[in-house]
């Protein structure tokens, strides 16, 4: 979702000294261990450039601050936003939402969080390359203590999904800060202390309001780079990694693993200006051959969950396929593009060629680089494409739509919605659009997996923080 940033030469330098850097992370192990393990949780992150996660660029840093400051809005299980510091958000016809905020969050030093802080996050989302995403929002205004207005740029309800910010303290951030224990939380843990390139150390934060954490203290070492990640967690050096299936043979197979949904979507899509696909017997006859189950098993490996979005496809008798597609398709060579990078898009691909070339149907799979790839989908030169989405803002699919010149009239409707029950019937008119039309099949959103140590009984509120 969000580029990682790092300047070269602190990567050059740092990875230059990993035999030194390694045997740093032992001995701040050897300290760890010799403590109560049971009473700390040990994390890693990349070196901080801020502690002002409006501010932040980096992913792994992202995750550790999200421990100490609350977003206004959290997602369920299904990605679904949940008031977190909010009472109550309503929106009117003209899009503005009124945004109640709870009275009864504290910042560690006791005093109330209020409006004055939400608006003072807006702002540093809007004035900061961050790794939230605001543009929609045209205006702001507090109205009471704990109430403020916000003004969307025609949209409603969908607008909610990117109210999943942090937000921090104006009397902290609007000066600059160096040391992070003189920074004030409202979540879960507030800062104790700070060694440049070396550790920072949490502490459980007495005054928040949610489900007091398991962990008393998180010491979180700083690791600059991927592979000295990887080795410190199957070293039990740390505690807890995120990967995916891609990846997860890289580690211990004894680590106890936790899946989480992203907003990531994966998908199949039927070029519309090959008139082969708007000859519907046909096109529904491919549809139904196509090993939709064993690409999700076999491929994914049973590593993507249902999306909001679904294309129901119609049933057919299969016994019929071969001969209807005889009927249509004669010496058709379709091409199937996929990026060459991504070896399940590519095992996909080859996949589907082998079930079409079973049904008498020609094919080739059109392997391209990145760069030679995008320039297929915006030239449309494919018949089939196998591709991946990663929304730069929390459901802004759209973008995928408009991507691939694929405009579907109901999608527009979706941020026309003002409350949750209205956005969920637009939702269903949206499938039943792409189900009539049935050109892009979405395969699922992907997952990703949190590995932990088995010592670790990683309770639900950690969960939900560091996968949120």
């Amino acid at each position: 979702m969000f580029k990682k940033i790092l300047l070269f030469s602190l990567i050059f330098i740092l990875c230059g000294c990993k035999n030194e850097m390694a045997n740093q992370i032992d001995e701040q192990s050897t300290q760890i261990n010799n403590e109560s393990v049971n009473d700390t949780l040990i994390l890693s992150m990349a070196i901080p450039k801020t502690f002002n996660p409006l501010q932040n660029n980096d992913e792994s840093v992202d995750k550790i601050l999200r421990l100490a400051f609350e977003p206004l809005i959290k997602f369920d299980e299904a990605r679904c936003p949940v008031n977190n510091l909010v009472e109550q958000i309503t929106f009117d016809e003209n899009y503005n939402a009124t945004v109640k905020l709870r009275e009864d969050i504290f910042w560690s030093d006791g005093t109330n969080l209020n409006a004055d802080d939400v608006i003072f996050s807006i702002e540093q989302i809007k004035s900061f390359e961050s790794l939230y995403k605001l543009d929609d929002v045209i205006s702001y205004k507090k109205k009471l203590p704990h109430e403020l207005d916000i003004k969307f740029k025609d949209s409603g309800y969908v607008s909610v999904y990117n109210l999943n910010f942090p937000v921090i303290p104006k009397k902290n951030f609007e000066n600059e800060i160096s040391n992070p224990a003189q920074i004030i939380t409202d979540g879960p843990y507030k800062f104790s202390s700070y060694s440049r390139m070396k550790d920072l150390t949490l502490e459980k934060n007495e005054k928040y309001f949610g489900i007091a954490p398991e962990f008393k203290n998180i010491n979180v070492l700083i690791i600059p780079d991927k592979e000295t990640n990887m080795s410190a967690f199957n070293q039990k050096i740390i505690d807890i990694i995120f990967t995916d299936s891609n990846e997860i043979r890289k580690f211990r197979n004894d680590s106890d693993k936790i899946f989480y949904k992203t907003n990531d979507l994966e998908f199949i899509f039927f070029n519309p200006t090959n008139n082969l696909f708007n000859i519907k017997p046909l096109h529904n006859m491919i549809l139904n051959i196509l090993p939709l189950d064993k690409i999700k098993t076999e491929i994914y490996g049973c590593m993507l969950a249902n999306s909001i979005f679904k294309t129901e496809i119609e049933k057919v008798d299969l016994e019929q396929a071969k001969e209807i597609i005889s009927e249509y398709v004669g010496s058709v060579n379709l091409k199937i593009l996929v990026n060459a990078e991504n070896s399940q898009r590519v095992k996909t691909a080859e996949l589907i060629k082998k079930t079409l070339t079973d049904y008498g149907i020609n094919s080739v799979v059109d392997k391209k680089n990145f760069d030679e790839y995008k320039i297929a989908i915006q030239n449309k030169n494919f018949d089939l494409l196998i591709g991946g989405f990663h929304p730069e803002k929390l459901f802004d699919y759209e973008i995928l739509f408009n991507l691939l010149d694929y405009h579907l009239k109901n999608f527009s409707q979706l941020k026309f919605a003002i409350d949750e029950q209205e956005f969920d019937s637009e939702i269903k008119n949206l499938n039943t659009q792409m189900s009539q039309d049935a050109k892009i099949i979405i395969l699922g959103q992907k997952k990703e997996i949190l590995l932990t140590n088995k010592k670790i009984r990683f309770e639900e509120s950690l969960h939900n923080l560091l996968c949120n």
